[in-house]
């Protein structure tokens, strides 16, 4: 590769791999050469290409498989999605829920504003106003089949901060915590910050499996257990009941929390774990896919004897969240707003994905009625790196199974497709077809 020669040390060596990929040079899925075969080239030290392949991992530049080798990583490997190309683009690889359906935000502010005790936003603690809050919360989190206790509800900072600090509250620097081998790229964010190590569990078309939660609490004596269980994030696999109850079960025997992640409310789910093993149980209601993610506003309800730890980590990651935004959110929830969005994004996601299934039903693609994304496996011949590579080339920006995968071999190959992102049907009809007419060809191999 002759953008690396010249260089002698593990910094000029990085520098010269993060300036290829920024020019165009090495795309994302190019194969890198060993760093034996790297030091030989170059003369310089094993060690020396060692360092900087990881550094370069440390970065989310390349992603490493044992017995494979290394790889340019996809935009999502690091815990962000690829951008959407330039021009005229639709970007399907973020989740963003219909945001065209939020609630109206100059609505509710007006509304706010004629509420006799609105300067108490800018107070610190005003007790009245933050129990009001959480008897509303106790609603939202009814909404999601858990019946809390007003005295269980902390908001944070959206639910992304939630996971931070359930994380913070549970574990301590290098305990193990499981999530599916699959999972939101938050959840790992966060355990990198925290130097987590975390150990995935299988998953299959129910779920997370729970044989396979037992067999790493046998070796590894993990302290959480973190999952998406009513809408799987990226793959949509629903966790049925008798699993639920599994995993309640072995959350008691292994002494393991559970921070149980319910992205959206929605009529008919099964029962929460949180119902089943309250007092072993993190429960996330997030608000972002309903009213908004610009809100940044998550209620979580935690079990009595974690209230303490909990209260201390939201302290030290930003003291509290913003009244401000926390009562904009629940008043939406209180006016009724929130459920009016609910049912207008449930038939709008219906309609969408209807869309899906017709363009991609020829291939293995799941989707969910509660979610707003598809999880799609790539025809055979196709690789993660070809697929993102020729969408691209057509305008669309899918989000591949590495941004997803905690797993230590190398990911299936498949994409995750969020309907909800594009901003009318006729954008996203035009991309699914898009999407289909690319995959029904034979890939275009990848050459460096």
């Amino acid at each position: 590769m002759q953008f690396f020669r010249g260089a002698k040390s593990s910094a000029e060596l990085v520098n010269r791999l993060r300036k290829a990929v920024a020019d165009g040079k090495l795309a994302a899925g190019s194969r890198l050469p060993s760093q034996r075969r790297l030091a030989y080239d170059l003369g310089i030290a094993v060690g020396t290409a060692t360092r900087a392949y990881q550094i370069a991992e440390r970065e989310g530049l390349i992603v490493s498989y044992v017995g494979r080798g290394s790889f340019i990583a996809h935009t999502g490997a690091s815990g962000t999605f690829c951008r959407a190309p330039a021009g005229n683009a639709i970007d399907l690889s973020a989740d963003l829920p219909l945001e065209h359906l939020n609630p109206s935000l100059g609505a509710g502010l007006r509304e706010l504003a004629l509420d006799p005790a609105v300067d108490t936003l800018t107070h610190y603690f005003d007790d009245g106003r933050d129990a009001r809050h959480r008897e509303i919360a106790v609603g939202w989190a009814a909404r999601f089949g858990f019946k809390a206790k007003a005295d269980d509800i902390a908001f944070c900072a959206g639910s992304q901060h939630a996971i931070l600090c359930a994380l913070a509250a549970i574990c301590r620097p290098g305990d193990a915590v499981m999530a599916e081998e699959f999972s939101y790229p938050g959840f790992r964010g966060a355990a990198e910050l925290l130097s987590l190590h975390v150990e995935p569990v299988t998953i299959d078309a129910q779920g997370i499996v729970p044989a396979a939660i037992e067999a790493i609490c046998k070796t590894a004596k993990p302290r959480a257990l973190y999952l998406t269980p009513s809408v799987q994030n990226p793959t949509n696999a629903p966790l049925n009941p008798a699993r639920r109850a599994i995993v309640a079960r072995l959350a008691e025997q292994y002494d393991f929390i559970v921070i149980e992640d319910v992205v959206r409310p929605a009529a008919g789910l099964p029962e929460p774990i949180a119902a089943l093993a309250p007092d072993r149980t993190l429960f996330i209601a997030g608000v972002s896919k309903t009213l908004g993610g610009g809100l940044r506003v998550s209620c979580l309800a935690a079990p009595a004897a974690l209230r303490d730890k909990l209260a201390g980590a939201i302290w030290a990651s930003q003291h509290i969240a913003s009244p401000l935004l926390a009562a904009v959110a629940m008043r939406m929830i209180e006016n009724g707003a929130a459920d009016r969005v609910l049912a207008a994004k449930e038939k709008e996601a219906a309609r969408r994905r209807a869309l899906v299934e017709r363009h991609l039903g020829v291939f293995d693609a799941r989707t969910h009625p509660v979610s707003t994304f598809a999880w799609l496996k790539l025809p055979a011949g196709w690789s993660n790196a070809a697929a993102v590579m020729a969408l691209a080339g057509r305008g669309i920006a899918v989000a591949p199974s590495d941004a997803f995968w905690n797993g230590r071999t190398p990911p299936p190959d498949a994409l995750r497709i969020c309907y909800g992102a594009a901003k009318t049907a006729e954008a996203l009809d035009a991309a699914l077809a898009d999407i289909a007419d690319v995959l029904a060809r034979k890939p275009v191999p990848i050459r460096l």
